[in-house]
């Protein structure tokens, strides 16, 4: 059992690494073991409505946007309630282009979702060009188990179209630097790569595949390294926010909201926009848990 004294060691690397760790595995639960899915759940519900443009952004965010005139701090930019995810400046190399031709589906979602208050899971997000669907796309009916398309519903950021969604992971930047680093392009420019036949910016659902059942969880590596362990906005620095939260005895809950933000809202300080569904309480238990399980002594 790690107890308060060993906690207050200075320089405790392990018992920050485990933290970080642990948080990185709650969060894993929360966002996608919980709902037994790989691929981005549609959750976020908009006037009453589920719409399917969500493929395109949940919870005010933009999966799509390239340029660094896009870019304000951090890994997501806010310019009123449209935030497209992508690259800071002098990242811009990575950045997938966005394929407004691009056709995939994801999986359908194996179990309900928590916290869609359904018997059923909504149906999974595909993405495809305008005329594949009359120029505009409708909402999940939980009661009819299909997709109903007789008005265009938005997405929080107005979006009544999936030209160009995304499916697992968020916007063309976190798939470009996967394919730079571990899938085709890399392996194109010369460089060593663990996925040297799976281009990431044109194939997104093999993280989801059968025949690399591990790159799920590499991919999921590969996020928290370069967007979480290297979160710096405004007043808040993951690492060192993550050490003070282990000096301070594990009694600031607000580190474990702050967390839960940047991964899937894109700030430090949910609800990143107005109306976006932060299940607080529950991601908090999902961590405390962890670290229990880990050996922890949590007040």
């Amino acid at each position: 059992m790690t107890t308060a004294s060993d906690r207050s060691k200075p320089n405790n690397e392990r018992v920050y690494g485990l933290v970080n760790v642990a948080l990185f595995l709650a969060t894993s639960y929360s966002d996608s073991l919980s709902n037994g899915s790989c691929d981005e759940i549609n959750s976020d519900v908009v006037d009453g409505f589920l719409p399917v443009s969500n493929a395109c952004g949940q919870q005010g965010m933009s999966y799509q946007g390239t340029a660094n005139s896009d870019f304000r701090e951090g890994n997501f930019y806010r310019q009123g309630d449209v935030p497209p995810v992508v690259c800071s400046p002098g990242d811009e190399k990575y950045a997938c282009d966005v394929d407004l031709n691009m056709r995939a589906r994801a999986r359908s979602p194996p179990v309900v979702s928590s916290r869609s208050g359904s018997g059923d899971a909504p149906g999974p997000f595909y993405c495809g060009p305008k005329t594949d669907y009359n120029g505009f796309t409708g909402h999940w009916s939980f009661e009819d188990n299909k997709e109903i398309f007789q008005s265009a519903k938005q997405n929080r950021l107005g979006r009544t179209d999936v030209q160009g969604g995304s499916v697992p992971i968020k916007g063309t930047c976190a798939y470009g630097k996967l394919n730079y680093y571990l899938g085709k392009r890399a392996a194109d420019e010369g460089r060593q790569a663990m996925f040297p036949d799976i281009d990431f910016c044109r194939n997104p659902g093999a993280i989801c595949h059968d025949k690399h059942p591990d790159l799920k969880w590499i991919v999921g590596f590969f996020r928290w390294i370069t967007e979480v362990q290297e979160y710096d906005v405004g007043d808040f620095n993951y690492m060192k926010q993550l050490r003070k939260y282990v000096d301070d005895g594990f009694k600031d809950s607000d580190f474990i909201d702050s967390v839960s933000g940047i991964v899937s809202q894109g700030c430090h300080t949910p609800p990143c926009i107005e109306g976006a569904q932060f299940p607080r309480e529950e991601k908090r238990a999902n961590f405390v848990k962890v670290l229990k399980m880990l050996g922890f002594s949590v007040p």
